[in-house]
């Protein structure tokens, strides 16, 4: 028995589902402008429970945005143009958000004051800023030159191979910046803070409108040079008193590479803020007569990490001067900032990396180097804030996951005061990166 072989059928009724099917995925997808240019779409939520004990009180605040390394999505591209030259672009986003590890005071709640937009109160709504807004020409032979919202280059901080500085930053004020120290006599709070008595958050800038080349990699070597506009920094302990903008300079050198089981991270920066400010650092209700706008801070920074790789065993650490001129005072003040973490990481458990890690760092002269008037109590120079601390990271590569747990205890020393209290923080919180 033979029977007939039919061709498929491709018009009439059959195709009518699968056609109505493909018509409603075309409306719900996002779809790029063209086909030419990649389209990549990244980001991280980077979410924390924070606990203080500033000596006289303590409390929790749930949820916060962990400013070590910010909530924030991402949209990058890149497109062939011969065997010679690529372009692309890259445009980053992160959440300002009321309710961040930076901000949040143990003398007001968990609301960060200078953030703007429609709401109120630490739950109120918050808005969107950018990080990045570029695009970029790249040479295999040339290197790379970004022109829009950058990353400045300058002096490098933070190189971290044991893959911990989540939750242990080695800018300080980054989590628990905004918690007041307490005079260990009466308990009264001293009018200063962790941002203050520290580099205030990798201070004077770290990003800004400009142009930036980056070298192709040579034997591991990195160099990069930028110059940006670095716009609306703050200058003032008291939020939204005023800010400045000025030029930034910056230029720095970096190298990754591995010898016998032991892999090496190095870099070392330098960088010139020369800024228009309208005032001083306290207040400007308290700025002396005179020009304030020749405000000049130079900084250089270096950054070395070493990890053996069969133990997992890691140390790194890195070291920052800051020198500042042209305030109400005569001359210069330098101001300096040092950090050294030691520890280990491993996959114990199957799932990632375990990191547990130990860490002191301390902060000299901040007050000093930036208050022109010495109403933050530091005329002569001599403060300080040192820090030590412990804690775990644990990875989850399946989950692209970072939990983390971490704490500091920071001791305060400032020579025209009375003994202040210490302050305790941990953290506890999770990174999800997708």
């Amino acid at each position: 028995l033979s029977t007939n072989a039919f061709a498929a059928d491709l018009g009439g009724n059959c195709c009518a589902d699968l056609e109505e099917r493909v018509a409603e995925l075309e409306a719900t997808t996002a779809r790029k402008g063209n086909r030419k240019v990649s389209l990549t779409i990244s980001g991280q939520v980077n979410r924390a429970i924070m606990y203080w004990n500033d000596g006289s009180n303590s409390n929790t605040y749930f949820g916060l945005d962990n400013t070590n390394s910010s909530t924030r999505i991402g949209f990058t591209g890149s497109a062939t143009i011969n065997s010679e030259w690529k372009a692309g672009f890259s445009i980053v986003i992160d959440v300002a958000d009321k309710a961040r590890t930076y901000t949040v005071s143990n003398n007001g709640g968990a609301e960060d004051a200078n953030s703007q937009g429609p709401g109120g109160g630490p739950n109120g709504d918050h808005a969107l800023r950018l990080r990045d807004a570029n695009w970029w020409l790249q040479s295999e032979r040339l290197g790379r030159l970004t022109v829009g919202r950058l990353t400045t280059s300058g002096a490098v901080a933070g190189i971290d191979l044991g893959g911990v500085q989540v939750v242990a930053s080695s800018s300080p004020g980054l989590v628990g910046g905004g918690l007041l120290f307490r005079d260990a006599a009466g308990n009264a709070f001293a009018n200063l803070n962790m941002n203050n008595a520290t580099d205030g958050g990798a201070y004077p800038t770290t990003r800004g409108e400009g142009v930036k080349w980056t070298s192709p990699t040579i034997q591991g070597f990195v160099v990069s040079a930028s110059i940006a506009e670095a716009a609306d920094v703050e200058f003032y302990s008291t939020p939204g008193a005023g800010s400045t903008t000025g030029q930034n300079l910056g230029v720095d050198l970096k190298y990754a590479g591995e010898f016998n089981g032991v892999r090496v991270a190095f870099g070392i920066g330098y960088e010139q803020f020369r800024g228009n400010g309208d005032g001083v650092l306290n207040s400007p209700s308290t700025a002396p007569a005179g020009d304030l706008t020749s405000l000049k801070t130079t900084q250089w920074g270096a950054s070395l990490a070493l990890m053996h790789v069969p133990t997992g065993l890691f140390a790194q650490g890195d070291y920052l001067d800051s020198e500042s001129t042209g305030l109400s005072f005569t001359g210069s003040r330098s101001a300096s900032r040092w950090l050294i973490q030691a520890g280990v990481s491993r996959n114990w458990f199957g799932i990632g990396n375990t990191s547990i890690y130990g860490e002191y760092g301390r902060a000299e002269n901040w007050l000093f180097s930036r208050d022109s008037t010495a109403a933050l109590f530091s005329p002569l120079g001599g403060d300080k804030v040192s820090w030590w601390g412990l804690g775990v990271v644990q990875n989850v590569d399946a989950a692209a996951m970072e939990l983390y747990l971490g704490y500091r205890n920071f001791n305060p020393t400032v020579p025209t005061q009375t003994t202040l209290k210490d302050i305790d923080v941990l953290t506890v919180g999770a990174r999800i990166k997708f």
